[in-house]
């Protein structure tokens, strides 16, 4: 009965892995973005007004009235980047900008895949919990399962500040007060040379395979933690069960053993 009892027990966790959701992310949403901008202003104060009502949150700011400069950083949710962008340059002559890209793809995913062991994990010794029968395995059981626990709770701390940082963009604005005879000089967009031409076809071809393996890695993290899942409850009610046959021989042995 024990044996029956742990194999339904085992099945009712591998039900709740097959039917936990992953969360499915375009490539696109593993991207941490910043952006850098320097705009020539006709009024500060008026531009500094501007800068307030944009979308998102004003993380540091710096403002020099009487040298006639300004700067700020502004965290903004990655939905309204490209919105936020286009304010910024309604609000004056635009000379100088910047924007860079980090992939935190594998870092999510090798997070994601831990938290989704430990949390199948914790499940499991759950159901061993109210099963043990003596006061050691209580004991075993509850250490392992508080370690267990603050673990999931790093690895849910760690995965909030990836989804954070990919579900944000950083926009850095550099603000200055035009002065009147001042000359504005703009970056220069050169015409990319048959080199540079050739070498961002192969970026984007690079970035086009790096999307495709992301969404084959998902699926494969997704229809493999399953039977990883699996194959640890199997061993661990394994080891239980040959734990559970060794006491009782033992015990049936020092019976035989009164009796003679």
């Amino acid at each position: 009965m024990k044996f029956i009892s742990i194999c339904l027990a085992a099945c009712l966790v591998i039900l709740l892995i097959a039917t936990t959701p992953v969360q499915a992310q375009s490539p696109m949403d593993f991207l941490q973005r910043s952006n850098r901008l320097t705009i020539v202003v006709q009024c500060m104060e008026e531009a500094w007004a501007q800068m307030a009502a944009l979308p998102g949150i004003e993380t540091s700011s710096s403002l020099e009235v009487f040298l006639g400069r300004g700067s700020a950083v502004r965290l903004v949710p990655a939905t309204l980047l490209d919105t936020t962008l286009a304010q910024l340059h309604e609000m004056g002559e635009v000379i100088r900008t910047e924007s860079h890209a980090i992939n935190l793809f594998g870092q999510w995913t090798a997070v994601a895949a831990e938290f989704q062991l430990r949390n199948h994990e914790y499940l499991r010794l759950i159901e061993l919990l109210y099963q043990v029968e003596t006061i050691r395995e209580f004991n075993q059981i509850e250490t392992r399962l508080r370690t267990v626990i603050a673990w999931q709770e790093q690895l849910r701390g760690r995965l909030n500040l990836l989804e954070q940082d990919m579900g944000n963009a950083q926009i850095s604005v550099h603000l200055i007060q035009y002065v009147p005879g001042m000359e504005i000089e703009e970056d220069e967009e050169e015409e990319p040379s048959r080199l540079r031409q050739i070498a961002n076809a192969f970026m984007n071809s690079a970035r086009g395979t790096l999307a495709a393996a992301q969404a084959i890695l998902l699926f494969i993290v997704r229809v493999s933690l399953p039977f990883v899942a699996l194959l640890i409850i199997l061993i661990i009610a394994v080891r239980v069960i040959k734990s559970k046959w060794r006491r009782r021989k033992i015990k049936e042995e020092k019976n035989d053993d009164e009796n003679s």
